[in-house]
């Protein structure tokens, strides 16, 4: 019999003993709350959640449960309670017999990316985006019972575009094929690139495209979801088709769209940002820029330096679909020849033009005018007046020429004062003696003047200090 009892009493003991550890395996270890690929963002010691986003809701237990329950609401007063909350203010999921729940809305948990690995359950659950910001109260119940609670913050979703860059500019050869990429390695220079930043507060894909010649562009680095906060540089490549000379400018544009949201109809709750940048393409000779007008494009050189009494080639290359006649105004230069195709002709010129082929006229003008005295450079202008054959069309384009003084040094130098002979030169070399001839002579003179007024005064003060005779009284 007392057999019987000790048995009773150590089934006892041991069933009390056991019921603690029951209800230690569903204490809550953690809880963290972060949206979905993204890293944790606190306030105040507050998890940061963003309405209308995904975000991971991960428990830690003790032990494995199979009926979790979470509650979360706004700190308004009576939001949780189920007769005056709503979809802006009050949420109710739960993990129950492996089914994962969104009790009020049915829309806002995503059963498939939910999952549990060991005692750790991840719920993948958000709110609307238009949700009530500021603090809210997130509740996590096992088994019935409150386990966890804690206040959390809510923000408005934002989107926004961080750009910073500059224009490109991309030079190809007329008539050819080629690959062009804005990243030089090897020349600093030239290495050209623009930015973009998240800089709002949800996940975003950056779609970057261009307004035309789209499939002939390539951007660096512009796949996959862009981070919160996260800045990537990118490069542009180029595939330059066989065009004839010409200059356009294609704009780029940065479209951003958010990411990892609750459901699709949360887009329009949220501004998709965009940001632009230019592309300039010139197709010209290495070295000429480009002239353009309806039906008729000129590639040459708007800038030359040379010297007085210089002789200069203009070359200009013309393409087009209208015949021309290309005419001159010249300020401070000196015609001396003017060719078409290699055959001398008379301005106005008459150029036949065709987009497969250049025509090339060359200006051989002489830089007749010197800078004016004492000044070491001056401008003058080459202008050159295009005027299609069916009259419909005009324009103008310069050459901007730097006349240079010439030295000393230089042969045939010139200072702007005019040439100089070898007669000029003795003059002044005997000028220059001459002058310092007679400084040194007067300055001779002023001395021994000097120094003959200074003996005069010496010898009347030796006079004027004799013994002076005593006087008997």
């Amino acid at each position: 019999m007392i057999k019987k009892y000790i048995a009773v009493l150590i089934s006892l003991f041991f069933i009390v003993s056991v019921l603690p550890v029951f209800s230690e395996a569903q204490v809550v270890d953690d809880v963290q709350i972060n949206m979905a690929g993204e890293a944790l963002r606190q306030r105040d010691g507050m998890d940061i959640c963003v309405a209308g986003v995904l975000h991971n809701l991960t428990i830690w237990l003790n032990a494995p449960s199979d009926n979790i329950s979470i509650k979360a609401y706004s700190s308004v007063p009576d939001s949780a309670n189920h007769s005056t909350g709503n979809i802006s203010n009050l949420y109710h999921w739960s993990y129950s017999n492996s089914t994962w729940n969104d009790h009020l809305y049915t829309d806002f948990i995503n059963p498939e990316l939910s999952t549990i690995y060991g005692n750790t359950y991840c719920f993948f659950l958000g709110t609307v985006a238009n949700a009530t910001p500021g603090q809210w109260v997130l509740s996590i119940m096992v088994d019935g019972a409150e386990e966890w609670t804690e206040t959390v913050i809510f923000e408005e979703p934002r989107s926004g575009i961080a750009f910073s860059g500059p224009n490109f500019y991309f030079n190809i050869a007329p008539y050819i094929t080629g690959f062009i990429d804005s990243w030089a390695p090897d020349d600093p220079q030239n290495n050209s690139y623009f930015t973009t930043k998240n800089s709002g507060n949800v996940p975003m894909d950056f779609d970057i495209s261009y307004d035309d010649y789209d499939s002939l562009f390539t951007t660096t680095n512009s796949t996959g979801i862009t981070h919160v906060g996260e800045e990537r540089t990118h490069h542009i490549q180029f595939q330059a088709e066989k065009w004839s000379p010409r200059e356009f400018t294609v704009k780029g544009r940065i479209h951003g769209e958010p990411k990892m949201l609750v459901t699709p109809a949360m887009i329009s709750f949220i501004l998709a940002p965009e940001a632009a940048f230019n592309v300039i393409v010139k197709v010209a000779r290495p070295g000429y820029d480009i002239f353009q007008m309806n039906g008729l494009v000129v590639q040459y050189k708007s800038r030359i330096v040379a010297s007085f009494n210089d002789e200069l080639e203009l070359d200009m290359y013309l393409t087009g679909t209208k015949d021309s006649h290309i005419s001159l105004d010249l300020t401070k230069l000196t015609l001396v020849e003017l060719f078409m195709d290699d055959v001398e002709v008379s301005p106005p010129v008459y150029a036949k033009v065709a987009n497969d082929t250049e025509a090339h006229i060359i200006a051989k003008v002489n830089c007749s005018s010197a800078p004016p005295r004492g000044q070491p450079s001056m401008l003058v202008y080459a202008k050159f007046i295009a005027e299609t054959d069916d009259l419909l069309t005009t324009g103008d384009f310069t050459t901007t020429i730097v006349i240079k003084a010439k030295t000393f040094l230089e042969p045939d130098d010139d200072i702007g004062l005019g040439p100089l002979n070898l007669v000029a030169i003795v003059l002044i070399v005997i000028g220059m003696v001459s002058l310092f001839t007679l400084m040194l002579y007067n300055d001779r003179k002023t001395k021994a003047a000097q120094k003959e007024k200074e003996e005069k005064e010496e010898k009347k003060g030796g006079k004027g200090r004799r013994r002076r005779k005593k006087k008997w009284v």
